[in-house]
This record gives structure tokens, sequence and C-alpha cells, in this order.
């Protein structure tokens, strides 16, 4: 594979039964840093196009053949070399900040306009919970489709479960039923601020472990809009647990290699009810 393009035929697949040695190798070779913007002469890499469905099905398989710590370290590479192709997902999941509990009591999670649902999927992949994704009646057909898709796709069952729905957030949402809240990339219009915090009003549970996740792409156009999100959030009775900044890409472009889209920061945050109203 050196010295030119590869694309996913090429990596190793799961119905050979990889070694754990030979998984942890490709997936290093996928990572975006290693040909991105210090990189440019073209001359290798992966074409992107399925690859996201292929790192899919890695966090979603069972890896049954492969030891408990090393596809724990499996997992969270495929995580990450997920996370780094997607502008409105760029960020690990962590089960201890998202306040997840034993399988034996599964969690309720809800996303705020999934869009095509990879984070929601990777939730659903990694986590023994159920999720349901939701988004304007305009996009849920190919959101249900992406869903009924990556679930064939991955040969084995998410270790969580998934619906979809419609939901719009300029509509009121009834029930304050979810224990965790996740939202990637909501804003890009001055009304959503706003939508977005009522909704989470309507649908977060009121617990003291009740979470909700934003991820937001720092986009200069947007400050005040992301400013107004923040006060928002505080004004409901949210305050954050735990933050941090990623470096992803924009998911609006057409280029297939990565070294010609462009690079964004995205800010991150787990928040929690301060009290319980």
């Amino acid at each position: 594979m050196d010295n030119q393009h590869w694309s996913v035929l090429d990596l190793p697949q799961l119905y050979t039964k990889p070694s754990a040695a030979e998984l942890l190798s490709t997936l290093d070779r996928l990572e975006v840093k290693a040909a991105s913007f210090d990189n440019n002469d073209g001359n290798n890499g992966p074409v992107e196009d399925g690859l996201p469905n292929y790192l899919t099905s890695i966090v979603a398989s069972k890896l049954a053949w492969i030891d408990e710590v090393t596809k724990e370290q499996i997992w969270e590479a495929a995580s990450l070399r997920l996370s780094e192709r997607s502008g409105r997902s760029a960020l690990q999941i962590s089960k201890d900040d998202l306040n997840f509990e034993s399988p034996l009591q599964p969690n309720r999670v809800i996303e705020l306009g999934a869009g095509t649902g990879l984070m929601g999927l990777a939730i659903a992949a990694m986590f023994p919970v159920h999720v349901h994704l939701t988004d304007l009646p305009e996009i849920v057909p190919n959101l249900r489709s992406n869903v009924v898709t990556s679930q064939a796709e991955s040969k084995t069952s998410l270790k969580g479960n998934t619906t979809v729905g419609e939901l719009d957030w300029s509509q009121h949402a009834h029930g304050s039923e979810y224990d965790l809240v996740v939202v990637a990339d909501p804003i890009y219009s001055p009304q959503h601020p706003a939508w977005l915090v009522n909704t989470i009003d309507s649908v977060l549970k009121r617990d003291e472990k009740a979470r909700v996740l934003i991820e937001l792409p720092l986009r200069e156009a947007y400050n005040a809009e992301v400013e107004e999100l923040k006060s928002r959030m505080v004004d409901l009775g949210l305050v954050i647990i735990a933050e941090g900044f990623e470096s992803g890409f924009e998911d609006w472009e057409n280029a297939r290699d990565p070294s010609e889209r462009t690079k964004v920061q995205c800010w991150w945050a787990v928040w929690g009810w301060s009290t319980i109203r």
C-alpha cells in the first residue's frame, strides 16, 4: 500500500478475523494527521470513500477472537479515526464524563439534529444504551436509511439499540425522559441557540446524573450565537462538568483527500444540572 492511494478494500476485513496487531497497525495508518498539512506530496494515503462505514463496523464488532484489553484499544483507536473524519463529531466520548451506569441499568440517549447519524450510531456501538436519533422531517428518511445500512454492514449487533424520529426544535417537544442529550454542530442560524436550549429543557430528565453533550466547531461567523447558547444553558440551570478542544475537518466540503479539507477547532462540553428544579 506504499506510494499510492489505497481503498477500503485493501484493509483487513473483519470476516477474516485479522490479528489485533494488524488492526492496530491499520488504524494507525488511517490517522488523518498523517495525510494533512505537513504532508503535501500526495503519494500515499487512504481514499476516504467507505472508510466511515469500515471504522463503524470495527467499533460495532465484538472482536470475539481478540482479548478484552486489546479490543478496548482497537475500539478506542477506531473511534478516534471516526472523529477525525467528521466536523460534526470530532471528539472522544468518555463513559465517565457522560455518567453511563451499569449495563443492567441502560440509559436513554437522544441525539438532536442527528444529520447522518454518525455520533448516535457510535454511542450505540460502544455503550449498552438506547439511542433515539432525531432531525427535521426532510432529513429523517436519509437518517433512517443510514441507521439500517450501518447495522447491516456491521454484521454484528450494536451494544445498544437505536430508533429514529422527527423533532423540530422550533416546535415544543414533550417529555423530560432522557438521561443524555447529544448534539453536534447545531448552530447555523441566529434562532438556533434559543430553539436548542428550549428543546433541551423539554427532553432532559430532571436528575442529578442527567447530562448534555454539546460539540461546536468554532466558526467566526457564529461566535455570538455560541456565546448566546452558553448563556442560555446557564440560565436554564446547567453547568459545565467537563470541556475541551479537538481538531477536526469541515464536513460540508467535497474533497476526498483530507489535506484538501479545511481544518477547524471544535469545542465540546458536558453539562449537568446545578440544581434540580
